[in-house]
């Protein structure tokens, strides 16, 4: 195997390698609140024109405050212009997903309930299903017209009977 590319794959990994512990690094100084990264804070702070001494304190932290709601609105922009998608907003997309995929099974529940009391078959196509309800529409006609027939003769027999 070429040595040349073999130098020069070790090195695209090795820089991989440095490039994810820099993101890391840079994800855990935002997430504690731009904090513990060494020599971070000094370049954040200079950037946003926030280094040197200052007399205040509270308008420091005030200044550092507007700096660190700055950066992130921006880093924000910026992830999401790259596909990014924070960890919170995953993870709530996800349980929503979840609480959508609970929703959607209970309603299929239902659904195959109420085809099961309609008598409607796993994969009926609306004709089938149209010709079944017709049926049972004719079906409930003729059972009334039977109930009203025993009705009327019913009614028929007794009134002959009480002449």
């Amino acid at each position: 195997m070429d040595s040349k590319f073999l130098e020069f794959y070790g090195r695209f990994l090795l820089n991989a390698a440095q490039g994810q512990k820099q993101f890391e690094k840079l994800s855990d100084w935002i997430n504690k609140d731009f904090k513990g990264f060494e020599g971070m804070e000094e370049m954040f702070k200079s950037c946003y024109g926030i280094a040197g001494p200052q007399k205040d304190s509270s308008h420091e932290n005030e200044r550092f405050k507007e700096a660190t709601d700055a950066f992130q609105s921006s880093f924000s922009s910026y992830v999401k212009q790259m596909g990014w998608v924070p960890a919170k907003e995953h993870d709530d997309l996800k349980n929503e997903y979840g609480k959508l995929q609970k929703k959607m099974e209970e309603q299929q529940r239902i659904i195959e309930q109420l085809h099961n009391m309609l008598g409607i078959k796993k994969g009926m196509g609306y004709d089938e299903f149209f010709q079944q309800m017709q049926r049972l529409g004719k079906k409930q006609s003729d059972q009334f017209r039977d109930l009203i027939q025993t009705f009327g003769q019913a009614f028929d027999t007794t009134d002959k009977t009480s002449d």
